[in-house]
């Protein structure tokens, strides 16, 4: 049959029996039909059949179209309050910058009603300062086609000001379009659209930017404060170690004369005050510095066995008098000569010895040092140092906390061992700084072991070990110990030989001139020198011996930095330069300063200084320093070894 292969058809075939159904139909309208055969009957029932199935499509189809435009309305409607209600201001914006659409954000922002703003210029609510910065934001945007980011200042209508972050894109037909929003080509005359539209998300920052001032000026603050800080440390660096010079130089002096056993051990508890007083403003001024990030280190070529014997040194007597040893013990393959800073070694070993015989009540300490070959790389050697003691031990769950700052394992007000705490944090941060690791292993009643270990390279010379001197006499004031109470002895060592006195320069009789306000400090020099056949002339300040030096010849000067007045650098600056018509620009200047810091002895030196002593200092650095100035500008004089 014919019928089921026409089931088959396509919508195609079904349109064409259509159109020869329609054109029967049309025939018997007009009179020219021709007897419907049984099998036209049939190819109508046929065709009635296809168009009721062909009817009942169209309406499923309808159904569906009807259902996706609900749908399309629903999402369009969602993304409408999306866009209406967010909380970002979003406006559209046309390429003469005219505001076409908005939503209740931007409205709110604006302090202008949505209706309002419709084709009004969005220039129109800038700040004058911002209106130049919005017409190069939307040129760049309509130019490059690309995203671009601005801040404005808005003026709302309600007064006041916002700043915004402005983010824009170009987009093609955001704003429906009808005949109204289209303009005729002046050339065709036929209507052409807008070149495009800028989508523009304006999120206020202004709380944003009122913490950011906050913080700003927070931050002026703390450096302001920062920089008060270490203005009062220096200050108090000098104004502390001041006095101390004239404690500690004029107690050694009287202690070196005829005097009784009493009058010896009340001489020397004050010298051993002082030397405690001096150790806590050293640990302070050094905590300061690691928080300033202003600790620097120095590299030069120095003796480890030195280093190591004068840290020992300093603690043998505070040993004796507890009844414990305190030996030193290094490794006879490992090199003497290594470049590095010994002043922060020391100052790292001595704080560790302070603490192994503060905390040790019987036996003893061992200071050791070997070399860790299993970390040796190319050009540096890994040296081991550790500080053994049989002391009281810490407990386990109180080791990690012994490096913080103020830190104590006993911090009751009652606690047996006084102490500031700081010697253990200062270590550490100074064995980190030059690139080694810190530890620690201990246990209640078995003692603790300290140890460090730093990467350090040997110097290329090598210096005997036998003409090295170890007294802490020859420290200056940074290289202080923690705790160094007692007069230095020469330690006991299990396998190195007690080093002998450093050669004490000898100098001819000279011509000095000794620039010092502070009158014990004068009185502390003028009886140094003049024991040692020097003649001294005395002035207060940078003028006075800026004068003194127009009146007459020196052979050296002794300069403090902080004078009223003018200063010892500036009046060495003036020397120099041969101003105040100084008989000899060229003379050898020692400055004295209680400043610590290697930036400040930089500047001393920079100004035309020729070396510099740490105050307090004793008679030995005063003479080696003036025999330094001297070599220094070819006046060398000679050397004796008494």
């Amino acid at each position: 049959m014919s019928s089921k292969p026409r089931r088959r058809d396509q919508h195609g075939g079904k349109d064409s029996r259509f159109e020869e159904l329609r054109q029967k139909a049309e025939a018997l309208v007009d009179g020219r039909a021709t007897p419907i055969h049984a099998d036209s009957i049939d190819d109508v029932k046929e065709l009635l059949h296809q168009l009721t199935v062909y009817q009942i499509e169209l309406e499923l189809q309808n159904e569906e179209l009807v259902s996706a435009q609900s749908r399309l309305e629903g999402s369009r409607n969602k993304y409408i309050k999306l866009f209406d209600f967010a909380p970002t201001a979003y406006f559209t914006i046309d390429e003469d910058g005219l505001i076409r659409e908005s939503n209740l954000a931007g409205s709110q922002l604006l302090a202008v009603d949505r209706s309002i703003l419709a084709n009004k210029p969005f220039i129109a609510y800038l700040h004058t300062d911002s209106q130049n910065t919005f017409y190069k934001h939307r040129q760049s945007v309509l130019r490059e086609g690309m995203q671009q980011t601005c801040l404005l200042t808005i003026r709302p209508r309600t007064g006041g000001e916002r700043i915004v972050r402005m983010h824009s894109v170009l987009v093609e037909e955001l704003v429906a379009e009808d005949e109204r929003d289209r303009d005729l080509d002046p050339a065709s005359g036929e209507k052409v659209t807008s070149a495009g539209y800028i989508l523009a998300a304006a999120e206020d920052i202004t709380d944003l930017k009122r913490t950011e001032e906050l913080l700003h000026q927070a931050k002026h603050a703390s450096e302001k404060a920062n920089e008060a800080k270490s203005e009062f440390m220096a200050r108090m660096s000098h104004e502390l170690r001041t006095p101390l010079n004239g404690i500690l130089g004029l107690t050694q002096l009287v202690i070196e004369s005829a005097l009784d056993a009493e009058q010896q051990s009340n001489l020397s508890m004050v010298r051993e005050s002082a030397q405690e007083l001096l150790s806590i403003v050293n640990d302070i001024l050094d905590v300061s510095k690691v928080e300033m990030g202003v600790l620097s280190l120095k590299s030069c070529e120095f003796s480890l066995r030195r280093v190591v014997r004068d840290c020992a040194s300093a603690f043998e007597n505070s040993a004796k008098v507890k009844g414990i040893y305190c030996t030193t013990k290094i490794d006879p393959e490992i090199e003497d000569a290594y470049i590095g800073d010994p002043l922060r070694i020391k100052q790292v070993l001595t704080n560790l010895i302070s603490n192994a015989v503060k905390f040790t009540p019987k036996g003893g300490v061992e200071v050791t040092v070997s070399q860790d070959v299993q970390q040796a790389v190319a050009g540096r050697h890994h040296l081991r140092f550790e500080v053994r003691d049989t002391g009281i031990g810490i407990p386990e769950d109180l080791i990690d906390q012994i490096f913080e700052r103020f830190y104590q394992v006993d911090g009751s007000f009652t606690r047996s061992f006084e102490g500031t705490g700081l010697g253990l944090a200062i270590a550490k941060s100074l064995v980190e700084m030059m690139e080694g690791v810190i530890q620690v292993r201990s246990a209640p009643g078995k003692g603790s072991v300290f140890t460090f270990i730093l990467p350090l390279a040997p110097a290329l010379a090598e210096r005997p070990a036998s003409t090295i001197p170890a007294t802490t006499e020859d420290a200056m004031v940074d290289e202080q110990p923690a705790e160094p109470e007692q007069t230095p002895v020469p330690p006991v060592s299990v396998c190195e030989p007690v080093p002998g006195r450093r050669n004490r320069p000898v100098l001819p009789p000279l011509s000095v001139l000794l620039a010092e306000d502070n009158a014990v400090n004068q009185a502390f020099a003028q009886l140094i020198l003049r024991r040692e056949g020097h003649e001294v002339v005395t002035v207060s300040n940078g003028e006075e011996a800026l004068e003194a030096l127009a009146r007459q010849s020196f052979d050296v000067v002794l300069m403090d930095v902080r004078m009223p007045g003018m200063d010892g650098v500036e009046a060495t600056r003036r020397i120099r330069a041969g101003e105040s018509y100084v008989l000899d620009a060229e003379i050898p200047i020692v400055a004295m300063t209680a400043h610590s810091s290697i930036e400040d002895r930089e500047r001393f030196l920079k100004a035309g200084m020729d070396c510099y002593v740490s105050k307090p200092m004793n008679w030995e650095q005063i003479l080696e320093a003036m025999a330094e100035a001297l070599d220094v500008r070819g006046r060398t004089p000679g050397h004796d070894s008494a």
